[in-house]
């Protein structure tokens, strides 16, 4: 089937390369394919099809994205704080919640999957789907460190089209915040106002006692690797004290919401569908099908 061009109002036409289209043999023409935006040119001396980033003569469309839901109620996100802080206190790990919404009734539904847990991961399995909901996004703590979307979280959302939370500090009286929504591995930072309601700035600084004892100890080696990944310091150097601006330089968030208090009770059986990650188990046992 001979394909059928596209007038976009320039010297050339588009076509589209779908299977079992046939491009003419003849002529100047852009190809849009699966991997870009190609053109055939004859030189009079030699006819190519290649690729190019762009139409010359076509306006700029700039990179954007607008939320259409409304913010998570304060009293689920008081649940998802006061949860996460009870994983750190009793596995000192990260965790996973996975959030659904059902827009005809604007209302959302929290999951914890069954997942296993480390200081500096997440593997999770989930296949529950609720009637009405659909699966929007999700909502993974950071342990100690702060809320920032490591390179194994923008791998692992690459082809979750949603909106993707990161909570951190666990140990701190307050919590760091990071929202980011991911369309077709594109990324677009949202404010934690967007995503949370009555989540209010803190002015907080943790205290110079944190950096007495070997900060190995504290975070882990995979904790510090991911520290020095974020702010560009080489993985062989010591991160000590002299790094401290660095890392603690980060605004702290806290949930206040008339009528409630701060430990929201939330259900006891997600406790029991996080498991602490152990090392004699074979990684295949051990590692569901998304991580973060």
């Amino acid at each position: 089937m001979m394909a059928n061009p596209i007038d976009i109002g320039g010297l050339f036409p588009l076509y589209i390369s779908s299977p079992g289209v046939k491009l003419p043999e003849q002529g100047t023409y852009y190809v849009l394919a699966r991997d870009g935006l190609y053109i055939r040119k004859n030189t009079g001396f030699v006819t190519a099809m290649v690729k190019v980033p762009q139409i010359s003569f076509l306006q700029e469309l700039k990179t954007e994205a607008q939320l259409h839901i409304p913010r998570l109620p304060a009293l689920l996100a008081l649940k998802v704080v006061s949860f996460f802080r009870a994983i750190y206190t009793e596995h000192k790990s990260e965790a996973t919640l996975l959030i659904h919404y059902d827009q005809e009734n604007t209302r959302f539904a929290l999951e914890c999957p069954l997942q296993t847990v480390s200081n500096a991961s997440v593997n999770y399995q989930s296949h529950e789907r609720f009637e009405g909901f659909q699966l929007i996004g999700t909502i993974h703590s950071h342990a100690t460190m702060n809320a920032f979307h490591s390179g194994i979280d923008t791998d692992d959302e690459m082809n979750f089209d949603g909106l993707h939370i990161t909570i951190g500090n666990m140990d701190h009286k307050y919590f760091t915040f990071s929202c980011e929504a991911v369309v077709n591995n594109n990324r677009f930072k949202m404010a934690p106002e967007q995503a949370f309601e009555g989540i209010h700035e803190v002015d907080y600084t943790p205290g110079d006692d944190l950096w007495a004892e070997p900060l190995t100890e504290i975070f882990g080696l995979s904790h510090l690797n991911a520290i020095r990944d974020e702010f560009n310091i080489p993985r062989a150097s010591n991160f000590h004290f002299a790094h401290r601006p660095f890392y603690f330089n980060r605004q702290f968030y806290e949930i206040v919401w008339p009528g409630l208090e701060e430990n929201i009770p939330f259900p006891k059986e997600w406790m029991k569908k996080v498991k602490k990650q152990t090392f004699f188990k074979s990684l295949k046992e051990e590692s569901p099908e998304n991580e973060y």
